[in-house]
């Protein structure tokens, strides 16, 4: 009962100091066990079912800048930060500032450019009662334009979760949270001729269960999302309104995995989602809700203690309830690669396929395969180095009898940055960001070339 109370309050009080509301990065309870994680399968939605933001100007899931965290090395415990210890709890609280030069704020093909600072703070509460765990975060990330006044935004987020062991071996888990957030004036589904970036509300919520029985593990997962949209002023006047973007989206999967020898285990993944936008036609008069299911099988192996990973292939099939839209079918796959070259050099490799949704009149959505290549090495205990070279596709599905022609999108990538921790308190990251996006569409935003620097001071307990 103690702890319950102490929790509750301690809930109450970083909600209340971190922003004016909630909201959320992540709905997926963290797994059981650690001998066997199971891949997340890619879905409409994904991004929001976990956590992702959609933006980046490269696609649905890919980070536009480079994110370098903390050292991993056995020798680098002493620059990682201990948080305030409460009972129970530790608390984390963060303090981010920085500088960013950006030469295409607008991403488009006459270029535009701006000086960016931005302020970040953030809290992490992590509650630890034996067999319940619970896990509170809060960020907020308020940005000023130098000159283009119009783009400063405010971003926030607060997220709650809690795994609870029900029974030896099976563990029980929950999440919520809100997020107010904006679409990246790159992203696939942007307005080009909004006067400021599109503002949207997030709110999430997850359920999960999962089960070992010996070499056998059972899971299964249920999500939901709203997505809320705000109209946008129009740059000259008029307004572009996003009511018929707002929609629900309610998920579920069911997870087997089976180790079949230390080190190895095959796995298969049963996913069904429903999404239901709230006005039942769009501005131009075409029903988007849809309803799709998925079926994946793959291995999860540890070569050895240098190398591991996992990846799924199966099938994904997405009908809609406007009969003009073509029912999409695709090879559907993930994979995740982690390569310690050496102790202080890690190489991840990231592949993953998923249906998403799309504003564009006259397709039914997209299909976005992305690619990503990401190598960390410690130089120093203290400097970390990071590079990532990434590539997204977007292939649009059209509507039947539509005349829109055939539309290909490409968004290519590419960061490298280094960590500087001067002490576990006080850190500093220095960033490059290239981007560039192709497509066969005509118009402003369907190509551009961006390039972005930063330089970020943080102060953490």
């Amino acid at each position: 009962m103690k702890n319950t109370l102490l929790r509750s309050a301690a809930t109450c009080l970083l909600l209340a100091a971190a922003s004016p509301g909630f909201a959320q990065q992540a709905v997926d309870a963290p797994p059981a066990t650690p001998q066997l994680p199971i891949a997340e399968p890619a879905a409409p939605e994904a991004a929001v079912l976990e956590g992702r933001q959609v933006n980046a100007g490269v696609g649905p899931v890919t980070a536009q800048t480079a994110s370098i965290g903390a050292p991993r090395g056995e020798d680098s415990t002493s620059l990682k930060p201990v948080g305030a210890h409460f009972g129970s709890f530790t608390f984390f609280p963060k303090l981010e500032g920085a500088v960013l030069y950006d030469d295409n704020i607008y991403a488009l093909e006459t270029k535009t450019s701006d000086t960016i600072f931005r302020l970040s703070p953030s809290a992490r509460l992590v509650g630890d009662f034996g067999r319940d765990n619970f896990t509170l975060t809060s960020s907020l990330d308020r940005l000023f334009y130098s000159k283009r006044e119009t783009e400063n935004r405010t971003d926030w987020r607060v997220n709650a979760s809690n795994r609870y062991e029900i029974a030896a071996k099976t563990n029980f888990g929950v999440s919520a949270g809100f997020a107010n957030l904006h679409e990246d004036r790159g992203d696939p589904n942007a307005t080009t001729t909004n006067v400021s970036p599109t503002l949207y509300k997030r709110t999430s919520a997850g359920v999960s269960l999962t089960r070992d029985l010996a070499r056998l593990r059972a899971g299964i997962r249920l999500n939901y999302a709203y997505m809320n949209y705000y109209d946008a002023r129009q740059i000259g006047g008029g307004v572009t309104t996003n009511n018929d973007r707002d929609r629900s989206t309610y998920g579920a999967d069911v997870k087997l995995a089976y180790m079949f020898s230390p080190g190895y285990g095959a796995m298969v993944t049963f996913g069904y989602d429903k999404v239901d936008y709230r006005l039942q036609l769009d501005d131009v008069g075409f029903n988007r809700s849809s309803e799709g299911w998925r079926v994946l099988a793959g291995v999860q192996f540890e070569l050895s203690r240098l190398l591991t990973g996992s990846a799924t292939a199966g099938y994904v099939r997405r009908t809609y309830d406007d009969a003009r839209y073509r029912p999409t079918n695709r090879l559907n796959f993930n994979v995740g690669l982690d390569w310690n070259v050496t102790e202080l050099t890690l190489v991840n490799l990231t592949v993953n396929r998923g249906i998403e949704e799309t504003v564009a009149p006259g397709y039914s959505g997209f299909v976005a395969s992305t690619y990503a290549v990401r190598v960390e090495h410690e130089l120093l205990r203290s400097l970390k180095l990071s590079t990532t070279a990434r590539y997204v596709q977007n292939n649009y599905v059209r509507t039947r009898g539509a005349t829109v022609p055939r539309r290909e999108e490409k968004y290519y990538g590419a960061s490298i940055g280094a960590r500087y921790d001067f002490n576990r308190n006080l850190y500093a990251v220095v960033g490059y960001d290239w981007n560039k996006k192709t497509s066969t569409a005509v118009g402003a935003g369907s190509e551009f070339n961006r390039n972005k620097v930063s330089l970020s001071v943080g102060l953490q307990l």
